[in-house]
């Protein structure tokens, strides 16, 4: 019963005697309207037995014929309640409460004094500028049958009060017909949504804001549906999309309080302090949202690709990214925080210095994103959104992302490149990157690293279509006597070219490219973003050392002939001299390619999207000295 559950949740206060409860209640009803009132006990646990213990209807009704409702109402129970839930439901006259036009009101009592006056008992009014209703659409790659989804939404704050003083909980329950909703008419105020998918049994309990009508979409294939601040219960969805370019566009810049309000601290932002506001910043401080902002949609988004810039750290240190989880109970704001992460860091950077890297970032709760600052400093984040992967739900038309054996496009130092140059400070160049090497004139946008090596000294890169205007996002960050590399999504612009941009000082740069995007009709090219897992290591790589990674049947990726290509992270800690890191497909002959690079004793990071052979594996190779790798995969194409 909605009531049972409801109570249950929030929780009532314990009686310090068990004894018979005996109590009357009277009350004042609006005239000329047919109505219905539910008496529901709550014992002392928190809970109802099911169904009410008493219920009237007023007119005639199949549950009962009075001639007058009865008021008051004798409430008698054996066993002490710890509460007494009224409801009361109200129609046009002769007609029956329907749970999509007509309001519902609940008054919860203590069971003393032994009498009580409820007083005058309004409801919602169509019209009144403090009563709205929530509406959306409801999501799903699978069928959106009749009644697949049933939602109560009781209210919490902003009640009417009646005249002796009792608060009056709007609420409505009802199943949804269609692929669209609309709630009973309610109140304006905080409400304790339950959504319930009855196909798969998952369940979101959040807390959701009524303000006017209010669009409240359910994505049946989010976890907790799209609602932030909510407690799951069921499987988690893993959904599989094709992918959506947009604009880069930054979404997060904590210099200027955009997406995060201040420099991340230390932490994930979990905060054990009694003040609820210390804790709201802290929580703030550790998660921003992608989805709804920088032209990506508030639902029927699995994952977002991201360009994540660090800098102005106050000490050295790494980070981890990871989708917002449930919380573990809907009041508790701190029971969304896990009590371990095993994930490995997204980007390492020492003190001062400003690191980027691309990632493709499972989408979490609300929408969000959370950030866990493993330093013991705080550094800034800027973020810039590159495209988002939707859940392949109708009419979610997007591109494939097809890959190539990683092929270098180009090389200022040896080539191919012309001319034979460093990029010089402020300086512009064109370079081709389809219509060749596999990559054909019709690609949307091509993958791979970009690497910076040789640098001069402290500079930026930014990469855009050619004929296009040059945006405000970077995509790597270059340093004298370091090598850097970084994953690139960019969309192809004039004469299949890319515009690549080099800031105040010179540098080498290298391209290896390793796919493209297409909304050419085909098989396969569609992304699955999955939990983090480790695959391989951390393990010790000598000079020279090759290894095999099955990755099929492994972390979430399927079976080897159903995976094409895996997106890993790959981590490189304590390396004992310069050296770089290729990953390449298992039965592939080994590429002149690169897709990680340090100098001794430096950590680094960075995405790979990587082909897998036909035995379901990937390669890696240490070129020199000794090195700690770790490999984790972010998400697999088919």
């Amino acid at each position: 019963m909605l009531v049972a559950v409801l109570v249950g949740t929030i929780g009532v206060v314990t009686p310090t005697a068990d004894a018979a409860t005996s109590m009357s209640v009277y009350w004042s009803l609006p005239s000329n309207m047919s109505h219905g009132i539910g008496f529901d006990y709550v014992y002392s646990n928190g809970t109802s037995p099911g169904g009410y213990e008493k219920y009237y209807e007023w007119p005639y009704s199949l549950y009962n014929n009075n001639t007058v409702m009865p008021n008051p109402v004798s409430i008698y129970s054996g066993t002490t309640l710890s509460q007494l839930r009224m409801e009361i439901y109200q129609a046009p006259y002769g007609q029956q409460w329907d749970s999509h036009d007509d309001p519902a009101v609940a008054i919860r009592m203590n069971p003393s004094p032994s009498s009580q006056n409820l007083g005058n008992i309004t409801f919602p009014q169509a019209g009144h500028s403090n009563a709205a209703r929530f509406i959306g659409d409801i999501l799903s790659a699978t069928p959106v049958t009749n009644g697949r989804v049933h939602i109560d939404m009781f209210q919490i704050t902003g009640q009417a009060i009646t005249n002796t003083g009792y608060p009056l909980d709007a609420f409505t329950t009802f199943n949804t017909v269609g692929s669209s909703y609309r709630s009973g008419l309610l109140w304006n105020g905080q409400y304790l949504a339950f959504i319930t998918d009855n196909t798969t049994g998952r369940q979101a309990v959040g807390l959701v804001d009524l303000l006017g009508d209010t669009r409240l979409d359910i994505d049946l294939d989010m976890v907790c549906f799209g609602i932030d601040e909510c407690q799951w219960a069921g499987s988690i969805p893993n959904a599989t999309g094709e992918f959506h370019a947009v604009t880069p566009t930054r979404i997060v810049d904590s210099r200027t309080g955009l997406g995060i309000p201040s420099k991340v601290t230390p932490g994930d932002g979990r905060n054990s302090d009694p003040n609820p506001y210390k804790r709201y910043d802290s929580k703030v401080n550790h998660e921003f949202k992608v989805a709804g902002v920088g032209g990506v949609p508030a639902v029927g988004v699995s994952a977002v690709l991201v360009n994540v810039t660090v800098t102005q750290g106050n000490t050295s240190g790494s980070l981890r990214l990871f989708p917002k989880p449930a919380r573990t109970y809907v009041f508790g704001d701190q029971t969304s925080f896990p009590s371990s992460n095993s994930q490995t860091p997204a980007v390492f950077w020492n003190a001062g210095e400003a690191r980027a890297t691309l990632q493709l970032l499972e989408v979490g709760v609300g929408g969000r994103i959370r950030v866990d600052n493993l330093s013991s400093g705080d550094v800034h984040l800027v973020i810039d959104v590159l495209g988002w992967v939707d859940q392949g739900q109708p009419g979610q038309d997007g591109s494939r992302l097809l890959t190539i054996d990683p092929t270098r496009f180009l090389d200022t130092r040896f080539g191919p490149s012309d001319p034979l140059d460093p990029f010089g400070p402020f300086e512009t160049r064109a370079l081709q990157v389809a219509g060749h090497s596999g990559i054909p004139g019709s690609a949307e946008a091509v993958v791979g690293t970009l690497t910076s090596v040789n640098a001069d000294g402290k500079s930026f890169q930014t990469v855009w279509p050619d004929g296009g205007p040059m945006p405000l996002a970077s995509v790597l960050n270059s340093l004298d006597s370091q090598i850097r590399p970084n994953l690139v999504s960019v969309a192809v612009g004039d004469g299949d070219a890319w515009a690549m941009y080099n800031y105040e000082h010179g540098t080498d740069l290298i391209f290896d490219a390793v796919g493209y995007f297409t909304t050419a009709q085909g098989s396969g090219g569609d992304i699955t973003a999955v939990p983090s897992a480790v695959l391989f290591g951390p393990t010790t790589m000598t000079a020279g050392n090759d290894r095999s990674i099955v990755v099929a049947n492994r972390g979430g990726v399927p079976a080897a002939g159903t995976v094409k290509a895996v997106w890993v992270l790959i981590n490189s800690t304590g390396g004992t001299q310069r050296s770089y890191l290729t990953a390449y497909p298992s039965g592939s002959a080994f590429p002149i390619a690169s897709n990680l690079n340090w100098i001794a004793g430096q950590s680094v990071a960075n995405l790979a999207l990587v082909p897998v052979g036909a035995d379901g594996s990937i390669r890696i190779y240490n070129a020199h000295g000794n090195a700690t790798v770790t490999v984790s995969v972010l998400g697999w194409v088919n």
